[in-house]
């Protein structure tokens, strides 16, 4: 005799099977009464995700009322529509926001751009008119109206 002793097999290297498993022990798990081999009743359930059951679930749809596969079909295959058309018709709202929103951004830059110019070109003359604190009041005015308006907090 060896005196080495044996090492148990761990659980996950052995199949589980219904003779092994502690909670039953006898071969059949169900019979087709709906109960357990202990004679307890067993509950079932499956777990489905995806806009439409699987084929053979849909097909039981179809045997319990006639034409009502086809019509779940028919009905994913619209409500995909509907939404592929929603999402176009919000892409094209935003898409026109973004652009009406640029447009405006750009006509406040040319505004401001011309405004600033023509203050420019004001104060350019009355110094060529030798009119220099004049002219020089006149330049810094947007300067100083640009410097507030970043100052001052936004409602």
């Amino acid at each position: 005799m060896s005196t080495r002793k044996r090492r148990k097999k761990k659980n996950a290297e052995r199949p589980l099977t219904a003779n092994n498993n502690p909670v039953c022990n006898s071969a059949p798990l169900l019979d087709m009464s709906g109960r357990g081999a202990n004679g307890n009743h067993v509950v079932m359930s499956a777990k489905m995700s995806g806009p439409i059951p699987a084929p053979s679930i849909l097909r039981q749809y179809g045997e319990i009322i006639p034409g009502l596969d086809t019509t779940i079909i028919e009905e994913w295959k619209a409500e995909g529509a509907s939404r592929r058309k929603n999402e176009e018709k919000e892409l094209e709202i935003r898409e026109d926001a973004v652009k009406k929103h640029a447009t405006r951004e750009f006509l406040k830059v040319c505004i401001v751009g011309v405004f600033f110019a023509g203050i420019f070109m004001l104060a350019f003359y009355l110094a060529y008119l030798g009119h220099v604190v004049e002219a020089a009041a006149v330049a810094s005015t947007p300067v100083i109206g640009s410097v507030i308006t970043k100052l001052l907090p936004k409602n």
